[in-house]
């Protein structure tokens, strides 16, 4: 088998894995995701899907970015019932912006740029789940955040071609997912030494 196509089910393992313990912890009622973020997630995962995929990046890749797309739309179901509950006009700012960059990046004929409009989009869909991260730190699951970081990066590693169009996005999912773990740690430990 073939290293870039063994990586691209790996990530596409991890990712998909990662949002397992993600809905348990939903459903438990330990995790409460931001309908926003996860509304401009399931959108924005879908769309990087095709940039990868059609910027030549290799089935695998894109099967793997796919994946987190369908999952981030349950979560954003999910999430209309047991979400967090505590919109902020900042959240609702947000959500707007990042409609309208959608719009902007459906009107864009240029490829490279509708990428970085969408990876700026998804990580303005990260700022809700920062805020509320930062306020409740128990609210999010370091496994699932870890997990899908790790998806990303073997995502990333399986691309066959690598070019703005291809890795932006998955680089950008990188770096925020594994933000996200150090302010989840770092909130947990300043909660529990209280």
């Amino acid at each position: 088998m073939d290293v870039k196509i063994a990586l691209g089910i790996i990530g596409g393992v991890l990712i998909a894995g990662s949002f397992i313990p993600y809905i348990r912890d939903i459903v438990k009622e330990n995790t409460e995701p931001h309908v926003y973020t996860w509304f401009i997630w399931s959108i924005t995962h879908t769309i990087a899907a095709l940039a990868v995929f059609e910027g030549n990046g290799g089935f695998f890749a894109a099967l793997s970015v796919a994946s987190g797309g369908l999952l981030s739309f349950i979560i954003f179901l999910l999430s209309l019932k047991h979400g967090a509950k505590n919109i902020t006009p900042f959240d609702t700012i947000t959500m707007i912006t990042a409609l309208l960059a959608v719009f902007m990046w459906w009107r864009l004929d240029h490829p490279e740029w509708a990428i970085i409009t969408i990876a700026l989009i998804d990580l303005l869909g990260f700022l809700p789940t920062f805020r509320k991260t930062w306020n409740k730190p128990q609210s999010e699951s370091v496994t699932a955040w870890t997990l899908y970081a790790l998806g990303n990066v073997a995502a990333l590693l399986a691309l066959a071609t690598y070019s703005i169009m291809t890795s932006l996005y998955i680089m950008v999912m990188i770096v925020a997912s594994a933000a996200l773990v150090v302010v989840i740690m770092f909130r947990k430990r300043h909660f529990d030494s209280k």
